[in-house]
């Protein structure tokens, strides 16, 4: 199987290394007020932030809704003042993107705490069904392979049927957290200042997802199969005049 850490010329966000026992793992670099109550809140005395890897998918439910709390404060104010910060247009990328898993989390009777949990998916409890699948957006139905390879529910919250399943088929081979975090915080060049995916549209439409050129440079191995994904990631970027991904030598191995 080819790397998905080595040789990738798309990763330039600011990224710390966490050295342990196990290979190193690159993880992403928040800011949290050292008080000394560790709780990262910070008041109007706090003293200088400091640098804190971690991975944004194992924040709690209550975390993730502070942040998005005060992301929105901070957007409404921008609005009022008439001075948008440009700044925040990677932050309000990321709150849209997870609404729309929390909007698809809520078809399967999930929240964020929940899905925390080490649970296994509705699709895989034995005896009566606890969905009408008649109740889901049919992306959202599951596959021959969900229903045959015991998982967590948080791959069925994705509407693209062809990578819930390269997921499932290459279980074991990837850190779940890792792309986890690479799709929600992303894992674009600075240049870029993208989230690794992106929700144009309705939670459930596969056609109004995005891809970062980032995201799916690092994880190609993952994403070979999921012709569709690529296809709806350069329908945004032609729109917006861009490079579409597979255009390039670069992307021969897309």
């Amino acid at each position: 199987m080819p790397s998905n850490k080595r040789n990738n010329p798309c990763l330039g966000k600011r990224l710390a290394t966490q050295q342990s026992g196990k290979p190193s793992i690159q993880k992403w670099i928040i800011y949290s007020a050292k008080t000394g109550g560790g709780d990262g809140r910070q008041g109007a005395a706090s003293p200088p932030t400091v640098e804190r890897p971690t991975y944004f998918c194992r924040w709690t439910g209550s975390a993730r809704k502070e942040a998005l709390e005060r992301l929105q404060a901070a957007v409404v104010r921008n609005c009022l003042a008439n001075t948008l910060d440009a700044k925040l247009l990677t932050s309000v990328t990321q709150h849209n993107t997870v609404r729309a898993m929390m909007r698809n989390a809520a078809y399967f009777n999930l929240t964020l705490d929940l899905l925390r949990e080490e649970i296994l998916s509705p699709f895989n409890l034995a005896g009566p069904a606890i969905l009408d699948l008649a109740t889901l957006p049919p992306s959202l139905r599951p596959t021959a392979l969900q229903r045959q390879i015991v998982h967590h529910p948080w791959i069925d919250l994705c509407p693209v049927a062809s990578l819930r399943d390269a997921m499932l088929l290459s279980a074991g081979l990837y850190d779940e957290d890792e792309l986890c975090h690479d799709l929600f915080a992303g894992s674009a060049s600075d240049s870029e200042q993208q989230v690794g995916m992106v929700v144009w549209g309705d939670s459930w439409d596969p056609s109004a997802y995005e891809m970062s050129r980032a995201i799916i440079c690092k994880w190609r191995w993952l994403f070979a199969g999921c012709s569709d994904l690529l296809q709806s990631t350069n329908h945004w970027r032609l729109k917006r005049n861009e490079e579409l991904i597979g255009s390039s030598p670069a992307d021969d191995a897309l």
